[in-house]
């Protein structure tokens, strides 16, 4: 069957305008009120028979035999699949599509002259004719309208052709029913963060705060409006401004005047004038200067005496006098032992800012004061790491203490000073190790902890080692990172690269960003990873039907589908007999974009391409053992190991009755087995075994009364 057609199964069925088969017509049947149908040839070794059916001349396959008689009916439930080699043209239209016969039982009739009930199938006619003692099923072709079936959607335009149809698409969809709406932001177009929503041959750009345009590329020039006052100039930013403002303004929008007072420039009691970028200071009598900041010297005179520092007043001075004097400008020497600083009887002595005690009077004291008792720990008698502190009753010795984390008397005669070992209890945890000190110990913590006795596991998260937006995961001496998406590295530093697994086909640059790629297409191509080919099939260019097979940038015109042509542009028709495809005598019929072999000339042969000796001995005709000889277009039967049969197909039993065994008096009776003979019985009135090679049948004698 030709490729571009197809079988379809017509289930309904009602009477033909017309009614019935009323007749032949040199050898044609004729439909009552209806064309005559060209003649038919039954051919009982091809089982073919030709039949006009909506303008062709169309070869329709033989089924089997009618049996039985009377009112019994033959349903017509098998079906032939009708090629167009060999269509002779007539006078109605071209058709496309089949259909299938199934129109209820057809009940047998004598001959052509008899009236046969027709029916119609729902979608076109079928009629079934006995001829001959067989049944032939008679097909239409029939001519449809495939846009019939509104396969197109969203508006498309549907254009009907051979056994096939176009859809063409509106703007905006695509496929082969334009059942795809064509993703118009799959390019990406809005730009600067805009959001994109895909529209029917179109797209709409909802642009951020600070963005316009079709496509958000324009960025909101927020000083259009002059909004910075006073001479200020606008600085256009995304979604704001900012105001630089001339000397003396400030504010957002340079509209304060600044007060230049406010940080009371001027000093000494003046009074501050602000004014526009600057001030004026009213200064307090006795001082001068911009900020009031001069006065006249009194201390040129040098007042002071002794060393005294004059420092200048408003109309006055102060002298800040030397140590060991006092007065207005430093003349008095002061009185040190004035306090009466010598303890315990020591005599005091003054002189200039300093005084001397004398301690002769000062029985068992010493020192500046005569304020120490004289020290038993001098020599000191104690241990190197003993504390040596003096008798409370003067003249009485010391006492040695060992200092902390140290035992014994702490005297250099005696026992000494001997170190504790505080690391004798283990206090070190985890591991750590301990050093022995003086009344302490220390701990050297193992990797990844630390406190005083290594308790503590260092969080090596605490300094937030994981960079952009990573979690850091705290284990012992160590940590790790768990990269958010995008990023990668053991401190989540590197931006993943999207683009390393290459995405972008067909020779699209791949733009790595954070966690997410784009991809820029070469020419021809399209989609988020260029996986689409531009269509450039779009104009429909290739003709007759013929598929267009879309490429980069260019397409080409598979003509397999345009029935029968060839060509740039399926342009041309095709002869697919030229090559002399069938064999053995078969007769090739060119179609549109096909061929078929009618091996009626290749007797005995079958396949596509005659190619094929058929087995006539496939369906084991012998019967009863007989060995089937297969030939070209024949088969003959071999009794010889049919013991007993004889015939074409070994199916008759030999009659042992055929050789006329039996003289003329005598019944010949076949044996039951086959291949054993026959049995002679002489008729009444005669007497002997009745075989003609025996005694044969001789007539009774009877003996008279």
């Amino acid at each position: 069957m030709a490729q571009n057609l197809k079988l379809e199964e017509l289930t309904s069925s009602s009477d033909v305008p017309g009614g019935s088969v009323g007749g032949t017509e040199a050898g044609g049947i004729a439909a009552a009120g209806g064309p005559t149908l060209p003649p038919l040839r039954d051919n009982p070794k091809q089982g073919l028979a030709p039949i006009g059916t909506e303008g062709r001349l169309l070869p329709v396959t033989r089924l089997s035999p009618v049996t039985g008689a009377g009112n019994k009916g033959i349903p017509l439930s098998e079906y032939s699949i009708l090629p167009r080699s060999g269509a002779k043209s007539l006078k109605t239209s071209e058709t496309h599509g089949i259909g299938k016969s199934k129109v209820g039982p057809i009940k047998p009739g004598a001959g052509l002259g008899t009236s046969l009930s027709v029916k119609l199938t729902v979608a076109g006619l079928a009629a079934a004719v006995i001829l001959a003692g067989s049944i032939l099923a008679v097909f239409i072709i029939i001519s449809r309208d495939e846009c019939s079936w509104q396969l197109c959607q969203n508006n498309a335009l549907c254009t009907d052709g051979i056994d096939h149809f176009t859809c063409t698409c509106v703007s905006g969809f695509n496929g082969t029913y334009c059942e795809t709406d064509i993703d118009e932001c799959a390019s990406n177009p809005c730009q600067s963060g805009g959001n994109c929503t895909d529209g029917v041959n179109g797209y709409n750009c909802t642009c951020p705060s600070g963005f316009a345009g079709v496509n958000c590329e324009t960025g909101v020039d927020e000083c259009a409006g002059s909004p910075c006052q006073n001479g200020g100039t606008c600085v256009d930013g995304v979604n704001q401004f900012s105001c630089t403002c001339a000397d003396g303004f400030d504010g957002t929008l340079c509209d304060i005047d600044i007060d230049e007072c406010g940080s009371s420039p001027c000093q000494n009691g003046g009074t501050c004038q602000d004014g526009v970028n600057q001030f004026t200071c009213d200064c307090l009598a006795g001082y001068l200067g911009d900020v009031c900041g001069s006065e006249d010297d009194e201390c040129a005179s040098a007042p002071c005496q002794n060393g005294g520092d004059c420092v200048d007043g408003v109309n006055m001075y102060t002298c800040n006098c030397a140590d060991g004097f006092e007065g207005d400008d430093c003349e008095i020497n002061f009185d040190e032992c004035h306090s009466s600083p010598c303890q315990n009887g020591g005599a005091c002595n003054d002189a200039v800012n300093q005084y001397t005690c004398d301690c002769a009077g000062a029985t068992g004291y010493e020192g500046t004061h005569c304020e120490a008792d004289i020290n038993g720990c001098s020599p000191d008698p104690c241990h190197t790491v003993a504390n040596c502190a003096d008798n409370p009753a003067p003249g009485t010795g010391a006492i040695c203490t060992c200092a902390m984390g140290y035992a014994g008397d702490g005297q250099t005669s005696g026992t000494g000073c001997t170190d504790i070992d505080e690391c004798g209890s283990g206090p070190c945890q985890n591991g750590g190790d301990c050093v022995d000190e003086v009344n302490m110990y220390t701990c050297n913590c193992a990797a990844g902890y630390q406190g005083d006795n290594c308790e503590t596991n260092i969080n090596e998260c605490a300094s937030n080692p994981c960079q952009n937006g990573g979690n850091c995961v705290d284990g012992v001496n160590q940590y790790t990172c768990t990269c958010a998406g995008g990023y990668e590295g053991t401190h989540c530093e590197t931006n993943t690269d999207e683009c390393a697994s290459n995405p972008c086909q067909n020779g699209g640059a791949c733009n790595d960003a954070v966690n997410q790629y784009t991809c820029t297409c070469a020419a021809g191509y399209e989609g988020t990873h260029c996986e689409t080919n531009t269509d450039e099939c779009a104009s429909n260019p290739c003709q007759n039907g013929g598929a267009c097979n879309d490429a980069v940038n260019q397409y080409t015109c598979d003509c397999a589908g345009a029935a029968g042509y060839e060509g740039t542009h399926c342009e041309t028709d095709t002869d697919e007999c030229g090559s002399g495809p069938c064999q053995n005598g078969g007769a090739c019929n060119d179609a549109v974009n096909q061929y078929t072999c009618d091996c009626a000339g290749a007797t005995g042969y079958e396949g596509t391409h005659c190619e094929t000796d058929t087995d006539e001995c496939a369906s084991s005709p012998c019967q009863n053992g007989g060995a089937c000889n297969d030939a070209v277009n024949q088969y003959t039967c071999d009794c010889a190991g049919a013991t007993g049969y004889e015939g074409t197909h070994c199916e008759t039993d030999i009659d042992g009755c055929a050789a006329t065994p039996c003289v003329d008096d005598a019944t010949c009776d076949d044996t039951a087995a086959p291949g054993t003979g026959a049995t002679c019985t002489c008729n009444a009135g005669f007497d002997g075994d009745g075989l003609a090679s025996g005694s044969g049948c001789t007539a009774t004698t009877t003996a008279p009364p």
